[in-house]
């Protein structure tokens, strides 16, 4: 089983912060929640030295980088998300482009989905605009 089939509620995490193992779980939730949605995951946690994208996901020619948050209501986890995070994320997705020339001509679209105990997860599509 490769390393992007796991499966989502599998448990223990990694040994680390209550936060941290929330986060890692929330994004994995997303990632299934987005998979039922139709979409393809093509990169979990993708980490450059200019920013880090939660989730990269394709439906068709649409790419997209989602931006996972773990909160207690969905209104925080939207409010959550500050405009330096959406440019660490808008140039992180500029870079993933410039690594994969195929996907130069794809649609991009930044998006959150929030995560909210015992409730489905919330898709903001279109949060912000870049690129």
């Amino acid at each position: 089983m490769g390393k992007k089939n796991f499966i989502p509620w599998r448990w223990p995490l990694k040994k680390r912060s209550k936060h941290w193992n929330r986060g890692v779980w929330a994004e994995r939730w997303a990632g299934v929640w987005l998979q039922l949605q139709g979409y393809h995951i093509r990169e979990r946690r993708y980490k450059t030295h200019v920013g880090e994208i939660d989730l990269i996901v394709q439906r068709g020619s649409l790419l997209v980088a989602v931006e996972v948050k773990a909160r207690p209501t969905h209104k925080e986890g939207f409010e959550a998300i500050t405009k330096k995070q959406q440019q660490r994320i808008q140039r992180a997705m500029e870079l993933y482009l410039t690594r994969h020339e195929k996907l130069h001509r794809s649609d991009l679209r930044f998006d959150v989905v929030v995560i909210k105990p015992w409730s489905w997860p919330k898709h903001l599509t279109h949060a912000w605009g870049g690129l």
